[in-house]
């Protein structure tokens, strides 16, 4: 019976399929089981239930409020997108973040599993198996520490990410540079002491840095050079070679004004002349003065009274400055009732403005004579001290004496630099960095042969180098020269139409053979200006410059007076009966009695910067 009615129940259901009032859209449409099918417009929509939503028929579970997650594929949960790491709350999925599971030890970053690595400035290695230092730290003591190698003097700061300098050091740029506190210094090159900087020099005194050119005034186109902390020098700025500037006439005279001679200070150049009466030919001493700009400030003072002076001895004096005031000496004459004419050597100081200071009188020997036309006198500045030489003659014998001069103008005692065993025919003096005076001598032997030699005494005219040959040439060496260059001494000398020098040391020993230069003419002077050896030269009554640098290599050879035979030269023997020469601020200045005007009357030329 049972069977019958379960055939009966299929019948009935299948038996009516081609029934069409029983066909819908909704046929087949499920929901997922989650949802409701309805036909809308002929169309099966399913209307899901709460916290599902429709997708292409379907009711999956609604998934969207959590990004980048997806429902199971058993719709029973939201799950997070392959290569998404899922967080929950109980059974509630909270956020969906990139990642993916890595073991103990290990986080995922840039897509894949890396070591994880506790210091801050640490990263895996490419094998992934080890920590390894940021780039720029070094492991110290287990950590990572910033890497400050590259920076001398430094240490990382407490934050780790940069280099501090040491104490008594600051950054500049990247490094970290010694702090030098006193002006004109920085640090030495190793960076650990201050010294001075490029140009400038410590002073004894003052435990200082200065540069004298600081403070020092140059003329046009020249620019200071300086050595030490109290020696500068002005160079031609434009590297030019010396050659003769525009000379102008000085204080014009209708009477003779022969042999100039100059001393300088930084701010004045100071004349000496002799001037010839206009009634005898008695001679009267006379100084003048120049401004840097060749201005006259002090015009044509004269210093003493007319002297019956020997025409031929007319050059008889010297001038020198302690770079303040100047000291001129000169030669004179005065009756004395056991010997009616005994020479002396008249001293007076002068200052810049050209106040004079009562006369002082040097007497020489009275039952000797001055010869020398040419007495040198310096200011010593290691003394404080003037100091005059000149040869006198004792027993026949022409010997060189000596006398200190105080700054006031007053003379000492005269003392003799050498014996009268020998006769010096001519001589040459300069001064040392210490103060001592390196002497060069030509004495005459049998009356005909010559020797130059050469020794060092100091201010109190002790030997500190004894008498040592320079050259034996029979009987032609002439015009010695004594050049202190800042290290060495140049002894220089004249043997016919040439010059020949050498180099000194301070215990007399040569430091090369001799050089020598053709100099034609009479030789009036040397001058090292730390280049060139420059000599002036008379040649056919013209002046001239030559200049040789040490090894004797020629550089430059011009006129200088242009005069038209009109030089002055009084005696025929003497350099100083031309003129004088000088060399400061990266120039040579020239001076000499001149006749073109007339009357000889003192000329200046500026040879250099211009």
């Amino acid at each position: 019976m049972r069977k019958v009615l379960f055939l009966l129940s299929i019948f009935v259901v299948f038996g009516c399929s081609n029934d069409p009032k029983l066909e819908t859209p909704c046929k087949g449409v499920s929901c997922s089981g989650q949802g409701l099918c309805v036909v809308e417009d002929n169309t099966p929509i399913c209307q899901c239930n709460n916290g599902y939503i429709n997708i292409g028929n379907e009711c999956v579970l609604d998934c969207k409020t959590v990004t980048r997650s997806i429902p199971d594929i058993y719709n029973q949960k939201c799950i997070c997108e392959d290569g998404y790491q899922a967080t929950y709350s109980g059974e509630q999925l909270v956020s969906c973040s990139f990642g993916e599971k890595c073991i103990e030890g290990y986080v995922f970053r840039n897509g894949k599993c890396e070591l994880e690595c506790s210091d801050p400035f640490a990263h895996a290695n490419n094998s992934n198996n080890e920590c390894i230092c940021d780039r720029g730290y070094i492991t110290i003591n287990g950590a990572c520490t910033i890497d400050c190698r590259g920076i001398a003097f430094s240490y990382p700061a407490t934050d780790n990410l940069s280099c501090m300098c040491d104490s008594g050091y600051e950054k500049i740029g990247d490094e970290c540079v010694l702090i030098c506190s006193e002006a004109n210094t920085e640090a030495d090159p190793s960076n650990t002491e201050c010294v001075c900087k490029d140009g400038y020099f410590e002073s004894n005194e003052l435990s200082t840095c200065v540069n004298p050119c600081d403070s020092a005034t140059c003329y046009d186109n020249a620019e200071c050079k300086s050595s030490s902390f109290e020696e500068f020098r002005c160079e031609c700025s434009n590297n030019r070679v010396f050659g003769p500037n525009q000379f102008y006439r000085l204080f014009e005279n209708e009477h003779h004004l022969i042999a100039p001679r100059f001393a300088s200070t930084s701010t004045q150049t100071a004349i000496m002349w002799n001037q010839q009466s206009i009634l005898t030919n008695f001679f009267q001493p006379f100084f003048g003065a120049l401004d840097k700009n060749g201005e006259v400030v002090v015009n044509a003072l004269s210093l003493g009274v007319e002297e019956p002076v020997n025409v031929s001895e007319a050059s008889h004096f010297a001038i020198a400055t302690d770079g303040s005031n100047y000291l001129a000496v000169w030669r004179g004459l005065i009756d004395d009732t056991v010997n009616p004419i005994i020479p002396i050597f008249r001293v007076k100081l002068v200052s810049s403005s050209g106040d004079l200071t009562l006369e002082q009188i040097i007497r020489v020997q009275e039952m000797d004579d001055v010869s020398d036309k040419n007495p040198k006198l310096f200011w010593n500045s290691s003394t404080s001290k003037y100091v005059l030489f000149w040869l006198g003659v004792v027993a026949g014998n022409r010997v060189l004496f000596m006398n200190t001069i105080n700054a006031d103008g007053t003379p000492g005692d005269t003392q003799s630099v050498t014996l009268a065993e020998e006769s010096i025919v001519d001589y040459d003096i300069s001064i040392d960095g210490s103060g001592n005076y390196g002497i060069v001598l030509i004495s005459i032997f049998s009356n005909r042969y010559r020797k130059t030699f050469f020794e060092k005494r100091s201010s109190n005219n002790e030997v500190l180098v004894s008498r040592k040959l320079v050259q034996y040439d029979n009987y032609h060496s002439t015009d010695p020269f004594s050049i202190w260059d800042g290290e060495n001494f140049i002894v220089a000398w004249r043997n016919s139409n040439k010059i020949r020098f050498t180099t000194i040391d301070e215990d007399g020993n040569k430091l090369h053979h001799e050089k020598s230069f053709y100099t034609p003419g009479s030789l009036l002077k040397l001058i090292w200006d730390g280049t060139f050896l420059t000599s002036f030269y008379m040649n056919d009554q013209e002046l001239h410059q030559y200049q040789v640098n040490r090894n004797g290599d020629y550089n430059s050879n011009v006129g200088i007076s242009y005069s038209g035979n009109t030089v002055f030269n009084f005696s025929g023997t003497s350099y100083q009966n031309y003129g004088d020469f000088l060399y400061e601020d990266g120039r040579f200045i020239a001076v000499w009695s001149d006749l073109r005007y007339g009357n000889y009357q003192i000329i200046i030329d500026q040879i250099g910067c211009f």
